[in-house]
């Protein structure tokens, strides 16, 4: 076997950069209660003020008082790391999260799918990108063996046991995953490598560090089992995003939910599934939250789709209060069917389609403004369609018909129905007419009060129209114009 592991040292900071820009300002994540807060994390520019890791942040604030602060969210970072897993699910079938940094999957077995190991890196990378996540990258035929490669910097790897051992041969003593109380242990006694801690008695150095610890060091060498919780992925989607500050205007939170539509676009492939319906809310500080429910017409997972979608919809939506947090969820993943394509087609998935412009319609215009046609069972032609709720359709090939030839016989013109009816039938001269089938007699309707005696004639007119004219019962006189064919 051959474990991949991702280290993210930088995980609180990127998530703080996901809500915006920060504008070249320097920022520090901090932990702790607030009498004692210290920093976790810091970006090039407050570390290029002083700041450093580990300080108290009354003293990093003294260093530079323009720091801006954020509180570490463990929470966030724990939903970051599971979405990191699912999308992962592309590349193997075996993953595991590893709280708080860290993901594994195990690489050996997707080599062949992309074309070798620095394939499956590649597209290991293409993920972390998309999710504007940065990590260093470790290769190990262990997953405590990947874990420290990763550690030790982005790109370490030992594709062999003896590569692996010498990997661990100069691996300082810090980065070795063993517990706090262990190696200011060792430090004390002067040992400052991994290799160093490995050459001891064995028997002597369980005394020092406990059983724990001591299956750590077999484990990373692969003396004994490695068991990890594998990870399995949900059937819903859930993220949530803090605000840098508190927004007023919908325009500025255009940027965070484009990045979380993306993380959600990553997802929905990974899982090789779609979604038919989705939900925004929006945290305010002194105000309850508001939502918006974007319901669509066809199952989707393209991103820009969904964020042009959401745009169109959000663009009439008002803030209550200004926004602190955002939160998006979509409870319900269905099966997705992408749309066929023949070998030489230049398209793509982001093709304007007829179910795509009634999307973008209803978000704009509203989703009652637009509606279908159903057909009803009335033998009147006025009656015998009527408005419907849109919904999804499976998307189907179309039927091929066979092509109709000129002369139609009079059973199929009989049977024929104009593509366009009159809203309200028009007096024709019959004179300009030239009856081609026909009669079809409906009667009906004496039941409600609107009684139809009608006979019904295809004919062609003087323009050379084919058109559907009838004449009510008793009145052959008057004429009507009904429909026209296409």
């Amino acid at each position: 076997m051959l474990w991949l592991a991702l280290h993210l040292p930088q995980l609180a900071l990127d998530l703080v950069a996901h809500g915006g820009s920060d504008n070249g300002a320097a920022i520090a994540i901090v932990e702790g209660p607030p009498q004692r807060r210290s920093v976790h994390a810091v970006n090039a520019e407050a570390s290029q003020a002083g700041v450093r890791i580990g300080q108290k942040l009354s003293a990093a604030q003294a260093i530079c008082p323009d720091l801006q602060w954020r509180l570490r969210r463990p929470e966030h970072e724990h939903e970051a790391l599971q979405q990191l897993a699912a999308c992962l699910y592309r590349v193997s079938a075996e993953v595991s999260v590893q709280a708080p940094q860290s993901v594994l999957i195990e690489a050996a077995a997707s080599r062949k799918l992309f074309g070798g190991g620095a394939g499956v890196v590649e597209a290991v990378r293409e993920i972390l990108g998309a999710l504007a996540l940065s990590a260093q990258i470790g290769i190990a035929p262990t997953p405590a063996g990947a874990e420290l490669a990763a550690r030790l910097g982005d790109g370490s790897h030992a594709l062999s046991r003896h590569a692996l051992l010498r990997l661990i041969e100069g691996a300082p003593l810090a980065l070795s995953g063993l517990s706090e109380a262990s190696c200011a242990l060792l430090s004390g006694s002067g040992l400052r490598l991994l290799g160093e801690v490995t050459r001891l008695p064995r028997d002597a150095l369980a005394r020092r560090i406990g059983r724990d610890d001591m299956n750590h060091l077999d484990r990373l060498v692969g003396a004994c089992a490695d068991r990890r919780v594998l990870y399995q992925p949900p059937r819903c989607f859930a993220r949530r995003m803090e605000m840098p500050a508190a927004i007023s205007n919908t325009q500025s939170l255009l940027f965070p939910l484009k990045r979380m539509l993306g993380d959600l676009a990553l997802f929905l492939l990974a899982q090789d599934a779609g979604i038919q319906h989705y939900q925004l809310q929006f945290v305010h500080e002194k105000h309850a939250p508001s939502l918006l429910d974007i319901g669509l017409l066809h199952i989707e997972r393209n991103a820009e789709v969904l964020f042009e979608l959401m745009q169109e919809r959000l663009d009439r939506f008002a803030l209550p209060a200004p926004t602190i947090e955002l939160c998006l969820r979509a409870d319900q993943l269905l099966a997705y069917a992408p749309a066929q394509a023949d070998l030489l087609s230049q398209r793509s998935d982001n093709r304007d389609t007829s179910e795509r412009l009634l999307e973008r319609l209803r978000a704009r215009l509203g989703d009652e403004a637009i509606c279908g046609i159903e057909v009803h069972a009335e033998h009147r032609p006025e009656l015998a369609s009527r408005p419907c709720a849109l919904h999804v359709q499976a998307r189907e090939p179309s039927p091929s018909y066979p092509a109709q030839s000129p002369a139609h016989d009079l059973a199929t013109l009989s049977a024929a129905r104009p593509n366009w009816l009159l809203a309200t039938p028009r007096p024709i001269d019959d004179r300009q007419l030239r009856m081609l089938s026909g009669p079809e007699r409906i009667e009906s309707g004496w039941w409600d009060g609107a009684d139809c005696r009608r006979d019904y004639y295809i004919a062609e007119d003087g323009h050379g129209r084919r058109v559907w004219v009838f004449h009510t019962l008793g009145q052959h006189t008057t004429w009507y114009l009904h429909g026209v064919f296409g």
